[in-house]
């Protein structure tokens, strides 16, 4: 993209042939914009994409390579429009209409396509890369670039090759990956357009015969592609130490059985002779599954058995209650042990019996009713949980008011049978915990040491993130004002831009819009927001911060859904004990994030330490799918009425967690503090909580 601002071709209010009205300039991209749209005859939203006027002006003086780009667009239309599969961007039309600039008629080619708001895979890939965590980098494969390469594939069974396979050219809608940007595109029985030695592409993800002859690349160009980025997802970034432009990779001392199989896979893809690598994206595919994890045949044969049992038609067969699913389920987990990595060569790969599960499952949950529901959640959204502001398969969401639950701004209505999991207003996911019990801390002063009851409630599953702060900012952008990096609404401060930390500036507000600076950034905490800022969100979306009884419902207490809550044992510190647990806590913290890098030729991983806050999807969940409460960020609650500390009515903004260096007295296990709802910290985020209503 230009570093010179462009005046959009389309503006906005323009209707190209009667069908489609402009709304919005989305981008500029090196050879075409995109724009938001409105489709007038079916009322949605699309996306149309132009040849860029700049960019043909380039060529004013060479007709052949003008209508060459011509055809090559008409081309990207007509490769996307063959291609019908769910993780490829659909095409709905293409045509050209003459519309009025500067005085003058000007023709426009276009395409329209499926509109699709969210990220792109970048948006999922830490920086740093997944390193040594296995189980991020397992999630991510399975819920991200299996999908991707089943796209791929596709295209290719088409007769069709990509030759521009990077994370920025699939989309996400939700969690599902749309393959895109079809704009160097080659088909079998299609003519040639590239002149000889034209180089088109990208070069990190380039094969080196692209590189030399663009129109000899074949399928195995997007194969060598594909195996880049599942390289980039693992070591972070690629930068100039470890891009190794039109070279095959391997990635830096793999440690573990799983990463030393997943290296020979992204060696074989990425192998420099294109003869060496796998014959086709089906093969890559297949020969990546062999490396995850599997669900042991003794561990399915039992989830069969459970399935039977709870699907009896005698209902004195069936399994009498939801605790009984949950203790079959958690027995047969702990008698199969961890999910073990298959040796290459064995007779079932995870993928068949991953099908097989989500059938049985699938099952349960449409003609089991709540329990099979129950049974879902704590072994699928618990084992393989999908990351935030995403949609959750098989989960049960609240009914209006009439039929069941009803979520309004002051919660969801108590019936018989409340969902597990729901999904916000922002789309962000809400887990249910169940009523249950505490001890006060030590902190509560005279009332240390009393047990107390906490109704249910529902809990963001992750803090809010960037992307959805972004959202959240841009729907009430006529409100805000921003001066001097501070985002103000009327009189109270939102949240204080600029970098969080050294190298960190998530959020930045440009062309009278908030974007993100760097999409990696995106599903990282939203950091340096006030308690103004964070109780704004959870207003505009119905909800509200939790309690501080809440926090220690789930800090304080044996989380297992399986047991009576009890609360653990708190040993007394002193003030200055418990200021060098925080320190040290938060320091610990900080250091579980790295950043692995190249180390020259010698290929070896170093460990650098990274300030930068890790995206919500890498906490670990807890037994009701909450991820990283407490775990080195502190976030914004509410200590209300219901707390036995407050004596007179409203409620007080505190920070959940604590900041590093500020505790209040006591020897509270995760320190809570009192701070004014003007205050932004660069280790503050928050996360938001649902009350829900007895009947």
């Amino acid at each position: 993209m230009s570093g010179n601002k462009k005046t959009p071709l389309l503006e906005p209010g323009i209707v190209l042939n009667g069908k489609w009205e402009i709304l919005e300039h989305l981008a500029n991209g090196g050879k075409g914009e995109v724009y938001r749209a409105h489709q007038i005859s079916l009322e949605r939203d699309v996306v149309v994409k132009t040849i860029s006027l700049e960019f043909l002006a380039d060529f004013s003086d060479d007709e052949d390579q003008i209508e060459t780009e011509i055809q090559r667009f008409h081309r990207e239309a007509t490769a996307m429009a063959k291609v019908k599969h769910q993780h490829v961007a659909q095409v709905y039309d293409h045509d050209s209409a003459t519309i009025m600039r500067n005085g003058q008629e000007t023709t426009v080619q276009y395409l329209v396509m499926e509109y699709i708001s969210g990220l792109t895979l970048r948006g999922t890939m830490a920086a740093e890369g997944f390193g040594d965590n296995e189980g991020a980098l397992v999630n991510w494969i399975r819920q991200y670039f299996l999908p991707t390469l089943e796209g791929v594939a596709a295209v290719h069974e088409l007769g069709i090759v990509h030759r521009d396979i990077k994370p920025e050219n699939v989309l996400l809608e939700g969690s599902i990956p749309k393959i895109t940007d079809f704009g160097i595109a080659k088909g079998t029985h299609w003519q040639p357009l590239t002149r000889s030695h034209h180089v088109e592409g990208t070069i990190q993800y380039m094969a080196p015969e692209q590189f030399m002859e663009l129109d000899q690349t074949d399928a195995r160009g997007d194969v060598y592609a594909l195996g880049k980025i599942l390289y980039e997802a693992i070591v972070g970034k690629m930068e100039r130490e470890t891009a190794c432009p039109l070279r095959g990779v391997c990635l830096p001392t793999p440690q573990t059985d799983l990463l030393k199989q997943v290296d020979l896979v992204v060696q074989k893809a990425t192998a420099e002779d294109k003869d060496l690598r796998f014959a086709s994206v089906k093969e890559f595919k297949e020969a990546l599954e062999l490396c995850l994890p599997s669900l042991g045949t003794e561990l399915l044969s039992k989830l069969e058995v459970l399935a039977e049992k709870a699907l009896a038609e005698d209902k004195d067969q069936r399994i009498a209650a939801v605790k009984e699913v949950k203790e079959a389920v958690e027995a047969a987990l702990a008698d199969s042990g961890e999910f073990a990595v298959p040796v290459k060569g064995s007779m079932s790969r995870w993928g068949r019996r991953h099908r097989t599960l989500i059938i049985v499952l699938t099952v349960l949950i449409v003609a089991g009713g709540f329990a099979a529901s129950q049974l879902y959640h704590h072994f699928i959204m618990i084992s393989d949980h999908p990351t935030p502001s995403q949609p959750v398969v098989g989960s049960t969401h609240p009914k209006p008011s009439s039929e069941g639950a009803d979520i309004t701004s002051s919660g969801i209505t108590l019936e018989e049978h409340v969902p597990v999991t729901i999904k916000g207003k922002d789309g962000c996911i809400l887990h249910l915990i169940p009523e249950g019990e505490v001890t006060l801390p030590e902190s509560f002063g005279a009332k240390a040491g009393q047990v107390v009851k906490i109704p249910s409630f529902y809990m963001y599953e992750a803090p809010v993130t960037n992307k959805d702060y972004v959202g959240f900012l841009n729907q009430i952008l006529p409100e805000l004002s921003v001066e001097q990096g501070t985002v103000r609404r009327g009189a109270n401060i939102l949240l204080m831009l600029g970098e969080v930390m050294k190298g960190y500036e998530p959020i930045v507000f440009r062309d009278g819009k908030f974007s993100l600076k760097d999409e990696v950034f995106a599903f990282r905490p939203v950091l340096r927001v006030t308690g103004y800022g964070a109780s704004a969100y959870a207003e505009f979306y119905g909800e509200r911060l939790p309690t501080e009884l809440e926090w220690l419902r789930l800090t304080r207490a044996d989380t297992s859904p399986t047991t009576t809550i009890a609360p653990k044992p708190v040993q007394p510190r002193t003030a200055g004990e418990n200021q060098d647990w925080m320190e040290n806590w938060m320091e610990r913290e900080r250091q579980q994030s790295v950043v692995r890098t190249e180390n020259g030729s010698k290929g070896t991983a170093q460990r650098m330490e990274s300030h930068i806050p890790s995206p919500v999807s890498l906490f670990q969940p807890d037994s009701y799918g909450i991820r990283g409460l407490g775990k080195g960020i502190g976030e914004w609650g509410l200590r209300t009425l219901e707390d036995p500390l407050i004596q007179k009515s409203g409620e007080r903004l505190i920070i959940l967690g604590g900041i590093k260096g500020s505790t209040e007295d006591g020897g509270s296990e995760l320190p809570v503090i009192a701070r004014n709802p003007w205050e932004a910290f660069e280790e503050v985020g928050f996360r938001c909580a649902l009350s829900i209503k007895p009947m």
